[in-house]
């Protein structure tokens, strides 16, 4: 039952929010060109950010994990044809990777699927090289929805239903505005806020 239901999640986002979001993807990709790889996305779903990167960064390895194995399958089925791009089955609270193994680490809408958020950002900080990033992108806040981020011919679905979705998987906005914080518990020297699309962001510095 439960292989059956997470294949049911990984067809219904493919078809659905990695379709979409699919421009939304690309332009987070473009504004992590200049980070350093290899590159580490946490909850890759389907690999629509792994996608872009990898697209924007063909210099260097993407990885993508995500603890849905359906949706882990879905993504490595999907991206043969890129030769510098690994998907693994595996949870953000235990990442099974050397420390130091990566130059950035980005999770994009995650921070709701976090049981431990303190365990989450303490692995991102242990798998970053010195002076690495890891990059936090939540959907929402009261900013603009930029038309060019989304693929939606029909229209659908509409900017209320969006923010509506966006406030449903958010973690409360207490957690949110302790992020900086609870990032520097966590050992990271450097925080900045800010906005990039419709996703507000905590890109944090090892």
């Amino acid at each position: 039952m439960r292989k059956i239901k997470n294949r049911a999640k990984a067809l219904l986002y493919a078809q659905g929010p990695g379709r979409f979001y699919a421009p939304a993807y690309r332009n987070l990709a473009e504004s992590m060109r200049g980070d350093e790889g290899p590159f580490l996305d946490l909850g890759c779903g389907t690999g629509a950010l792994v996608r872009a990167l990898a697209d924007c960064r063909p210099d260097t390895s993407v990885v993508g994990i995500d603890r849905n194995p359906s949706a882990v399958q879905e993504a490595a089925d999907g991206h043969r044809d890129l030769q510098h791009v690994l998907f693994r089955e595996m949870h953000a609270e235990s990442l099974e990777f050397e420390a130091g193994a990566f130059g950035t680490v980005s999770a994009v809408q995650n921070l709701m699927h976090w049981k431990e958020l303190s365990t989450v950002l303490g692995e991102a900080h242990r798998v970053l090289r010195p002076g690495g990033a890891l990059i936090i992108f939540q959907a929402g806040g009261a900013g603009p929805i930029p038309e060019e981020w989304l693929d939606r011919p029909m229209g659908w679905p509409p900017d209320r239903v969006l923010r509506a979705r966006w406030r449903r998987y958010q973690p409360p906005e207490k957690v949110l505005r302790g992020l900086p914080e609870s990032l520097r518990d966590a050992g990271f020297k450097e925080v900045h806020v800010g906005r990039e699309g419709f996703y507000r962001y905590w890109r944090a510095f090892r």
